[in-house]
């Protein structure tokens, strides 16, 4: 059953630079948040580097909140999201889950905004709602503990630096109006602030399990391989899907080369040398069985089997592991910038992107007869970019690609 998202969460408001603002370089993973374009600005976002773990704000930051206000508002005015890209599969994975994040928690952050007093003390951000609410929903992520670092970061929107220097300026009173809210209302955490309704939506998606395919290719002894590494880890075989819920690090063998972890797991996981090595791929489960449901049929090719949209590369790898010799993956629709993370994903699974795979920046549109003419099976990924943010699907958490088939649950 699909998930709506509250109605006010939708709204975007026109937000105008003040004060002028510089603009991440083109090809930096950014975008310009100024409502004039600047093609030709080329200069490269620089700065010294500063590590989020060390809760400092970063020039990776500051890139995420343009990516992520550049998606916000494309997906708040109903538009297709894939013209936003990404330098990363983890950076679009942290900006996925921020706007998600935001989506519900607008209205809960504007409200702690104007009891604080935040916009009177800082009339010149009264233009730039989004933007405040989108890094205010990460300074109290961070329990309002994010610093300036001490050196200048170059290249950085001056706007975003002013709201930075604004909240960590405001922080006691941010904390404070925050702690009022949640007394008055008895609420747990900031999410029990929510309406009742809309808290149930977003709890409905968050403990949602994390999806891995297990890498055939090279697991070959299933108990040996993955199972036993998983449990000297302090993992938990469990029975069934509810039994994911009842304990922190568990895992369900859900299929035959799919497992489920519970949702928990999922950022520590992100980073188990299991998936570093490609013996466990993260594949949201829509996709899984998108391609197992046509399993014998790729099998049984002897031409190509053409994908018309690109996604993070998961159901590419998970098509090509089952192809047999002399076939070949042909996928319309790839952007420059998903090149090299989709290259790397395929390495670390021992798929060779050539012959294997055969990437076509052209979308799938212009193909022609000739294109075609060795085709087996077309599988159509219509762009539903919208609904991978607005549905309950670990698909934008994990995967993070831009394009999904139909919901499985």
């Amino acid at each position: 059953m699909a998930s709506t998202l509250p109605a006010s969460s939708m709204k975007s408001s026109e937000d105008s630079p003040t004060p002028p603002a510089k603009r991440f370089a083109p090809g930096s993973g950014g975008s310009s948040i100024s409502s004039t374009p600047a093609p030709d600005e080329k200069r490269p976002l620089t700065g010294k580097r500063c590590v989020d773990s060390d809760g400092v704000y970063s020039v990776e930051r500051f890139r995420r909140y343009d990516l992520a206000l550049r998606l916000f508002s494309t997906i708040s005015k109903g538009r297709f999201a894939g013209d936003v890209s990404f330098p990363d599969s983890n950076c679009r994975r942290k900006v996925y889950r921020l706007v998600f994040d935001l989506l519900y928690h607008r209205g809960v952050i504007e409200e702690m905004l104007i009891e604080s007093g935040f916009y009177s003390r800082n009339c010149e951000l009264h233009g730039q709602q989004t933007l405040v609410q989108l890094m205010t929903y990460d300074y109290q992520q961070w329990k309002f503990s994010l610093k300036l670092p001490r050196e200048d970061l170059e290249n950085v929107p001056t706007v975003m630096l002013t709201v930075a220097k604004a909240l960590c300026k405001h922080r006691v009173r941010l904390n404070a109006a925050l702690a009022r809210m949640r007394v008055k209302s008895n609420a747990q955490t900031t999410s029990h602030l929510m309406t009742e309704a809309s808290f149930a939506k977003y709890q409905a998606v968050v403990t949602q399990p994390f999806h891995v395919r297990i890498n055939a290719s090279k697991v070959h002894n299933l108990q040996r391989g993955v199972i036993s590494p998983l449990c000297e880890d302090g993992y938990t075989l469990c029975a069934g899907r509810e039994e994911l819920k009842k304990g922190e690090k568990r895992f369900w063998q859900q299929e035959r080369t799919l497992l489920a972890f519970s949702p928990d797991a999922r950022e520590a996981f992100l980073h188990h040398p299991l998936l570093s090595e490609g013996l466990l791929v993260p594949q949201d489960s829509a996709s899984y069985y998108l391609v197992e449901a046509i399993r014998d049929l790729i099998a049984q090719c002897t031409g190509d089997v053409i994908l018309t949209h690109c996604n993070s590369g998961a159901e590419v790898a998970h098509i090509a592991s089952l192809l047999s010799r002399g076939s070949r993956v042909v996928v319309y629709g790839v952007l420059p910038v998903q090149m090299d993370s989709l290259k790397r994903s395929l390495h670390a699974q021992e798929i060779d992107t050539l012959p294997d795979v055969d990437f076509v920046h052209a979308p799938f549109t212009t193909a022609d007869s000739a294109d075609l003419s060795n085709a087996s099976v077309i599988i159509c990924l219509p762009p539903s970019s919208l609904s991978t943010v607005t549905q309950p699907l670990d698909f934008i958490l994990q995967e993070g690609g831009l394009y999904h088939s139909y919901t499985h649950y």
